[in-house]
């Protein structure tokens, strides 16, 4: 009977990342990552973590995209996230263009996740944390929305608003959705 119970948990504590809304894929084993990737069906997602695949500015790599924003897998997150906020960090030119309406899926999408995240790794990456990489593409976003250049679903204050909604569920979030909109109004405000 004890080896039963010690094996129950055991296979609890390696699986318990699919449980926990707010595991990262950095906060992953490699066994962790490995399972993840396992459970990953799209051939297209797997050769762009394996860097077998490029991004362009083609209605493909839209697919790609749309497909690691707009994913409500718990377990397949990490991974999604992951390889999302290498696009946003990596994405020039063309493909630019396109990241800033998928930073606004994925933080819509997973609010909490996104913020979570953000508050954790302004304290890794002092230099250019990744909040500072979506501020900018939300900020241009916004700034083009506002210019009728956009076909942005949301306006400002109905983003600022759904994040707000966040917020008041997570008190410990507030500092860094207050720090994430005064970057984006300062990326508005250059843009003037």
């Amino acid at each position: 009977m004890r080896i039963i119970l010690v094996l129950i948990i055991f296979l609890f504590n390696q699986n318990v990342f699919c449980l926990n809304q707010n595991v990262y894929w950095e906060d992953l084993n490699s066994v962790q990552q490995q399972e993840v990737l396992n459970e990953c069906t799209s051939d297209e997602i797997l050769s762009l973590f394996h860097g077998n695949l490029s991004l362009t500015d083609n209605e493909a790599s839209e697919l790609i995209l749309k497909e690691l924003v707009v994913n409500d897998d718990s377990v397949l997150l990490p991974l999604y996230f992951y390889m999302f906020n290498n696009v946003v960090v990596k994405s020039d030119g063309a493909l630019a263009e396109l990241v800033g309406s998928y930073c606004f899926d994925i933080l819509l999408n997973n609010p909490d996740y996104v913020l979570k995240y953000f508050l954790l790794d302004v304290k890794k990456n002092k230099e250019k944390p990744l909040m500072k990489y979506y501020s900018d593409f939300i900020g241009y976003e916004l700034y083009f929305k506002n210019d009728g250049l956009s076909d942005l679903k949301y306006t400002y204050s109905q983003v600022k608003e759904i994040l707000k909604v966040s917020v008041n569920k997570h008190p410990e979030l507030e500092s860094i959705y207050v720090k994430f909109w005064q970057d984006v109004d300062l990326v508005i405000k250059n843009m003037d």
